[in-house]
């Protein structure tokens, strides 16, 4: 046979077993096989009544009983430590204990530790992922039993906060905290969240391995200590997150407002023009879509902005003088309760930040358990004109006090004309 023609069925021959590995390389049932004595449902059991309150998933990352859950999944015993335990329930059936060992709440994770020797624990992958790797997901779904999904890496999150891979496979409830994994059976992130229609959410496996790292050359600290420091940490970041944003602004109607402060935040408007109404608004909302859990009643991290362009050529200046001050007594909502949050305290006045004349009212209150933390409430109208006008309001959750109110100056200051 010729060298040229042996040399193209040579690599014809490499190139067709190149496709072929390709094609099978994620062979999830080859995949359990090796990987399913590391992977555990987590129970959340009722002291009192023995029975579950909460489900999930996690997984065996080293062979003296540590454990990579998600931090959602084990909050009702964070919250209530004397009413809940946490369980796990494994490979063939066996039910032990676990104990929370730490936390990342920021990005929704929890390190566990058990007296299980485990046949089997996961490695986490190192360095980066090409887009459109194949991954698998595996997760106890709705109590079903132990599920692999497959999906690919899509890449990470640019419009949020805290870093999320997306997975393109569906994450259904109970399957939090388990283990993505590429073809070398690596983890390549955390099952976290979804938003249906096979869009998954991965916390990349860095931030479990930080926590596992962690634990080798640290000492047991206190649990609420450990939220209160990385709840003030990450305020710190979102806060200078937006004054390094410059405040950009936006045109509405004859004004300059606010903008988005970053890829983390969202926005979009909308309009009522209504024939038949004396009236017209128009609004501009921009917020974050994603905040911190820290229980079913208790999220924080939030930021959200909202613009109301009202206007009138009908109605007499008292009707909208009524019009305007119903609209300004709306308050954004929050998302806690009395036994985590003090009552709002409320400052209001007339200010003119020298380009307009508005009123502005300023509202703080405290988080309970956690020291130096605040929510912020800001509403403001112009009151330049009989008929015309913008309110706004400013809502920010879990941030220091001196941050709120540096936050709220650059805010009411950024108003003005449009040139």
């Amino acid at each position: 046979m010729p060298l040229r023609r042996s040399v193209l069925l040579l690599l014809f021959l490499l190139s067709s077993y190149s496709i072929h590995a390709t094609a099978a390389a994620l062979d999830t049932r080859s995949m359990f096989q090796r990987v399913s004595k590391a992977i555990v449902q987590v129970k959340i059991s009722n002291i009192q009544s023995g029975e579950k309150s909460s489900i999930g998933s996690g997984f065996f990352v080293s062979n003296d009983g540590f454990l990579i859950t998600n931090y959602h999944v084990i909050s009702s015993v964070v919250r209530e430590p004397g009413e809940y335990q946490i369980q796990l329930i494994l490979s063939e059936g066996e039910i032990e204990k676990a104990e929370l060992v730490d936390i990342d709440l920021i990005h929704d994770l929890a390190l566990l530790k058990s007296s299980v020797t485990p046949p089997v624990a996961l490695r986490f992958h190192q360095g980066a992922v090409e887009k459109g790797s194949e991954l698998a997901s595996i997760g106890n779904p709705h109590d079903l039993g132990m599920t692999v999904v497959k999906g690919s890496y899509s890449g990470t999150l640019s419009d949020s906060l805290y870093e999320r891979i997306h997975f393109t496979g569906a994450i259904n409830p109970g399957m939090s905290g388990g283990p993505a994994l590429n073809v070398a059976n690596e983890v390549v992130g955390i099952n976290v969240a979804t938003a249906g229609n096979e869009v998954g959410f991965l916390v990349p496996a860095s931030y479990g391995d930080r926590l596992l790292q962690r634990a080798r050359i640290e000492q047991s600290r206190d649990i609420d200590a450990i939220m209160n420091e990385q709840l003030l940490e990450n305020q710190q970041r979102f806060s200078q997150a937006i004054f390094d944003s410059g405040f950009p602004l936006t045109e509405m109607g004859e004004f300059m407002v606010p903008d988005r402060w970053g890829e983390f935040i969202r926005c979009w408007g909308d309009s009522d023009n209504d024939e038949k109404m004396p009236y017209q608004i128009v609004t501009k909302q921009c917020s974050t879509e994603d905040d911190i859990y820290i229980d079913q009643d208790y999220s924080t991290g939030e930021i959200a902005i909202e613009h109301r362009l009202i206007s009138s050529d009908e109605l007499s200046a008292y009707r909208f003088s009524s019009l305007y001050g119903s609209y300004y007594a709306d308050l954004p909502s929050t998302y806690a309760d009395e036994e985590d949050v003090t009552s709002f305290a409320c400052q209001s006045n007339f200010v003119h930040n020298g380009k307009l004349k508005m009123k502005i009212a300023l509202c703080l209150r405290r988080h309970i358990k956690f020291e130096g933390l605040y929510d912020l409430v800001l509403k403001g109208a112009t009151m330049e004109r009989d008929s015309y006008g913008v309110q706004t309001s400013l809502l920010v959750t879990g941030i220091a006090r001196d941050n709120a109110l540096k936050l709220a100056r650059k805010y009411i200051n950024s108003f003005g004309w449009k040139e």
